[in-house]
């Protein structure tokens, strides 16, 4: 995962935080769980439809954040919800990952879907955590790799094969064959450039 990717997906989650520490209204726990309720099926429910779309989704995520950071007891803060702090982590800490996780999901695809690449494969290999399947393919640009491409395509492929995958698309071909390169992470979602 690139420098810029972790960026983007902490982005909403300080941002959330940093605005929520300049507000001085007072949060309200029912209020977090709906936001966030309503930004998860938001973000699980709409199809990728590129950058500014994601861009949008971003901030919608941010201001989901916004409510769950004013619930959490921070200092001295007189506003916030009385709560044992170990009981609001644990009521909050599954609204957090409700929105983190699916907003992961979109920049890893995002991520894949700007690849671009024609030529052969010169190696191909998993992460060191063996959880992402790597390609390195040679353009005329130079090595490009493609980190965390789809299993069927990485169990297909050998040193050799010839992949194209235009960007802007989660597919593209192996010797010629339509394959999708980019993981599909939710099964619902419109993708763009479908065989």
């Amino acid at each position: 995962m690139s420098f810029l990717t972790m960026i983007i997906n902490a982005f909403p989650f300080i941002a959330g935080f940093l605005i929520a520490g300049r507000m001085k209204q007072e949060g309200y726990l029912l209020v977090a769980v709906i936001v966030v309720a309503l930004c998860a099926l938001l973000l699980l429910g709409m199809p990728f439809w590129g950058v500014w779309c994601e861009a949008i989704l971003g901030v919608a995520a941010t201001l989901a954040f916004i409510p769950v950071y004013l619930c959490i007891p921070f200092g001295r803060h007189e506003n916030r919800v009385r709560l044992y702090p170990r009981v609001v982590f644990v009521l909050l800490l599954p609204l957090i990952v409700a929105i983190m996780m699916p907003w992961t999901y979109r920049v890893d695809y995002a991520v894949g879907v700007t690849w671009a690449c024609d030529g052969p494969i010169a190696s191909k290999y998993m992460s060191n955590g063996g959880n992402k399947a790597i390609l390195e393919v040679q353009c005329s640009r130079g090595m490009v790799t493609l980190e965390g491409v789809d299993v069927a395509l990485w169990q297909q492929a050998r040193v050799g094969n010839w992949v194209q995958k235009p960007k802007g698309s989660a597919f593209g071909a192996l010797d010629g064959k339509p394959i999708r390169v980019v993981p599909r992470y939710l099964p619902w979602w419109n993708e763009p450039g479908s065989p």
